[in-house]
């Protein structure tokens, strides 16, 4: 120093001091951290950019260097301390955002405590800036694991979120690694279930029923709210249970899935969603195969629709829903031929001829369109009475 001609006090000037902080994190050389720590607390709330950009460059620098730190070392739970007081504390959002990078980065070496007290008292406050609350989020994704219940109750907070899609991304990411399994916590199922019936915000509600259908066993429970969820007054949300109920369809028929298949052929009685009916008629086939005649009745309904994408799709669905024999359905297709509507009768007639037995009332309304005065109809008919 005296070859230097300075004195200790001004022995290192900031930029020096972030240069060698950052140069031992470049380096990896972890002997360096118990006085980056003592820079980083030494500096606590302290002001000025140059002051600012020290402490930042401590906090990356303990990011970098910690998780090679060997655990064994006694000052370990003091990095943990201060990162966490500083993630909650200090007046600059730009290091609290940093610091909390860092918590994440090194919440794998036993940090998983103090994350979770960061993470949970920045969601708690709503009137957190949303960039504090997305890194939040991030932090309970990177800590979440099976059966955590803790964890679980704070990303159900950040889940039932309006304004940020990717905090409720981070959320259902940390919900699904808490479920484990599908059907292992029929607790957090029921949670959840909560959010998409009672939130106030349709975003989060969609977000709930989707992860409902992603956590609930097949034929679970979950299956009676998501039904529940195909009355919700917004599309996206109605739309996102139609498919979370499909997502869950069991190989066999239960109560459950009994009362979903109910809520599902309710919808296609409501004209004003058409939307939504086109979307329970894409799902149907797949759910119920041939031969449930309510279901296939139902959709025979619809085949009459004065929306062409419910009609097109209702005969779309009956293709590979109908049954030969199916006698309510041949009812409702012979109500439908009578219509004065050409292009509805020439589906009703095609899709008469999947269904008709001989000597019913199929085949011989086909035999007399095939013999009637109306050419195009005619040809239709004669190709359905050859199906048989």
């Amino acid at each position: 120093l005296a070859q230097r001609q300075r004195t200790v006090d001004d022995a290192l000037s900031l930029e020096e001091t972030i240069n060698a902080m950052r140069r031992a994190a470049k380096q990896g050389d972890d002997s360096k951290i118990p006085m980056i720590a003592a820079v980083l607390q030494s500096s606590e709330n302290s002001s000025g950019d140059a002051e600012i950009e020290l402490r930042i460059a401590a906090v990356q620098a303990l990011r970098a260097l910690v998780p090679a730190f060997p655990a064994a070392w006694p000052g370990w739970q003091a990095v943990r301390g201060l990162l966490q007081s500083v993630s909650l504390e200090d007046t600059e959002e730009e290091l609290r955002l940093a610091a909390i990078q860092a918590l994440k980065e090194v919440s794998r070496r036993d940090a998983r405590d103090e994350a979770l007290f960061v993470a949970r008292s920045i969601l708690e406050d709503r009137n957190g800036s949303r960039e504090l609350r997305l890194a939040a989020g991030a932090l309970l994704q990177a800590i979440a694991g099976p059966s955590d219940f803790e964890v679980a109750r704070v990303a159900l907070l950040a889940l039932d979120e309006r304004y940020s899609c990717s905090l409720r991304t981070h959320a259902a990411h940390a919900l699904r690694s808490c479920a484990g399994p599908r059907g292992a916590a029929p607790w957090l199922v029921l949670e959840v279930a909560r959010i998409a019936a009672r939130s106030e915000w349709p975003e989060a509600r969609c977000e709930a029923v989707n992860l409902v259908g992603q956590i609930e066993d097949f034929g679970g429970e979950g299956m009676i709210a998501l039904a529940a969820a195909l009355e919700d007054k917004h599309d996206e949300v109605s739309q996102a249970a139609v498919h979370a109920i499909a997502s869950l369809w069991p190989p066999e028929p239960g109560q459950a899935s009994c009362q979903a298949l109910q809520a599902l052929l309710l919808v296609l009685g409501q004209p004003e969603r058409a939307e939504l009916r086109c979307e329970v008629l894409l799902v149907l086939p797949r759910l119920v195969g041939r031969g449930i005649s309510e279901a296939a009745a139902a959709v025979g309904v619809a085949l009459a629709d004065s929306d062409v994408s419910v009609s097109n799709a209702a005969a779309q669905a009956l293709r590979k829903m109908s049954l030969r024999g199916d006698r309510a359905l041949q009812d409702i297709l012979l109500q439908h031929i009578s219509r004065p509507d050409p292009e509805l009768c020439k589906v009703c007639v095609e899709l008469l001829g999947l269904i008709f037995e001989r000597g019913s009332d199929g085949e011989r309304a086909l035999i007399a369109l095939r013999d009637g005065p109306d050419e195009d109809l005619a040809s239709v008919a004669n190709s359905a009475l050859r199906r048989l």
